[in-house]
């Protein structure tokens, strides 16, 4: 009785242990590494994951079907708040002018002066060298250009010359105005001298006096005279304009070819860089009644006709006055029929 019980003791004691070491492998399964560490430590939570330690040794590459992930930055610890404004890295900026804005040139007025000249710097597109056009008109230098008219005005400013002024704007047409001293000094009109310039035109001397018996006495030039009174109308011209303000074109009173001893008085003004303008072509405005044109046709055909007569027809020097009351009345009818001729027109420099 004693041996059954014994070996019946023996036999559930070796179940049991099977039983323990059935569950004791199924932990292991299901479990894995968690298990096991239940069972040895009798502890509940996961082991601490150890971190790996840099040896400086070689680690294999990823393999390509598994990207490597880039680390990320360690950052510090933030409390929640923004660092100050002062603190914060501001992006670089370009240079700025103190008023914040960038340094831009200033817009050039092309209508005004061109320093050193007689006209302003829009002009300079369609302005010539006197001394060329008097070569080509006069015939001793060929002239192979397009066809060119210099309409140019003697004896103002006068009331006159604002209609001529306001006819040229209308038309877009330049002109070379011949003032006397005299005048300026009479009427000093800074304001239709600004004009001349602002508009296109160009500005030349015409002696200071005007008067044949002083400029030419007995009909024979007096080359200091000449060349005195050039300076003192350029002085006047100065005065309202300018110091910038420079014109070497001159006209003779009368025309060179009226008097003697021109050659003398040409060179002293050439000594000076000055060169004097003639015509090859008139209105008829300034001539005696008897001779004038007595309509507008009229004075359309006497340009031409005066014109054709020259040398070289295709460089027009056109003599008018904006000082006779005719001028404006037939002005447009003489610009109009040198455009339809194929004549372009410029300014004297």
């Amino acid at each position: 009785m004693a041996r059954r019980e014994l070996f019946r003791d023996r036999r559930k004691g070796v179940r049991r242990n099977r039983i323990l070491a059935g569950l004791l492998a199924l932990l292991l399964l299901l479990g894995g590494g968690y298990g096991l560490y239940w069972l040895q430590n009798g502890q509940t939570t996961p082991p601490p994951q150890e971190t790996p330690v840099d040896t400086g040794a070689h680690m294999p590459e990823t393999p390509a079907e598994t990207p490597a992930e880039t680390p990320i930055p360690e950052t510090p610890e933030s409390s929640g708040e923004l660092p100050p404004p002062e603190t914060l890295e501001k992006p670089e900026t370009p240079d700025a002018s103190p008023e914040g804005e960038p340094d831009l040139p200033p817009p050039v007025d092309e209508d005004q002066l061109k320093t050193g000249t007689n006209h302003s710097l829009r002009a300079s597109a369609y302005a010539y060298k006197t001394q060329d056009v008097r070569n080509w008109m006069k015939g001793y230098v060929p002239y192979t250009g397009e066809k060119i008219a210099f309409l140019t005005f003697d004896d103002g400013p006068t009331k006159i010359t604002a209609p001529v002024l306001d006819i040229l704007k209308a038309l877009h047409v330049p002109a070379t105005f011949f003032i006397p001293g005299i005048t300026l000094e009479r009427f000093p009109d800074q304001a239709i001298l600004e004009r001349y310039i602002k508009e296109g035109h160009a500005l030349g001397t015409h002696s200071y006096s005007h008067d044949y018996k002083v400029l030419y006495p007995n009909k024979v030039a007096d080359p200091d005279r000449i060349v005195q009174e050039y300076q003192k109308t350029l002085a006047l011209m100065k005065s309202l304009l300018g110091d910038g303000f420079e014109s070497k074109v001159f006209r003779f009173p009368g025309g060179s070819g009226s008097w003697k001893n021109i050659a003398p008085a040409r060179e002293k003004l050439l000594h000076l860089g000055v060169v004097d303008m003639d015509w090859n072509s008139i209105s008829g405005d300034a001539e005696p009644a008897s001779r004038r044109p007595g309509d507008t046709a009229a004075t359309v055909q006497y340009v031409m006709d005066t014109l054709m007569n020259n040398r070289e027809p295709d460089v027009a020097v056109i003599l008018m006055h904006d000082s006779k009351s005719v001028t404006p009345e037939y002005l447009q009818a003489v610009i109009q029929r040198l455009q339809a001729e194929g004549y372009h027109f410029g300014i004297l420099e």
